[in-house]
């Protein structure tokens, strides 16, 4: 009867280790979804980032965006920034001219509470602090250090 018990209690953790396994929503992105990169954190969710896409083109000058997206451990995305920059670009250097920030919340209690987009060299970049509140208290906090880069070439990353 203990041995009954004892492989009943085995089976009962080796299910419980597989289904948690299968449960993690940033291993299951879509592919249709340009993903670039994504970064775990230590609560389960993940901040997926998109791949650069480009907004206009003109002689020495492009503007692109990329999208941040916040996913909690329930799957479901909470929040996206965007963030979007300007670049000239000759062959040989490339300086951003403008960056702007956009954040908006799709699901939960969530609100934005800082958001700073500044030129940087040849990069744009945004600080972005979310948080959610329930009754009127913060119950999570998070930051997001936002890129986006052009090459000498005209070359978003």
């Amino acid at each position: 009867m203990f041995k009954r018990i004892i492989c009943f209690l085995c089976f009962i953790c080796l299910m419980g280790s597989v289904t948690a396994y299968a449960a993690t929503p940033c291993a299951s992105v879509s592919e249709s979804t340009a993903v670039q990169s994504i970064v775990l954190l230590k609560n389960g969710d993940c901040l997926m980032i998109s791949a650069p896409k480009v907004l206009s083109v003109q002689r020495g000058t492009i503007t692109g965006e990329k999208h941040y997206s916040y996913r909690a451990s329930d799957g479901i995305i909470r929040w996206t920034a965007t963030l979007t920059g300007t670049f000239t670009y000759n062959g040989s250097t490339a300086t951003c001219t403008a960056a702007s920030c956009e954040t908006s919340v799709q699901s939960g209690n969530w609100s934005e509470t800082y958001n700073h987009a500044y030129p940087s060299g040849n990069t744009a970049q945004a600080d972005v602090t979310m948080v959610r509140k329930v009754l009127f208290i913060t119950v999570q906090t998070e930051t997001a250090h936002l890129v986006l880069t052009c090459d000498a070439n005209g070359n978003l990353s």
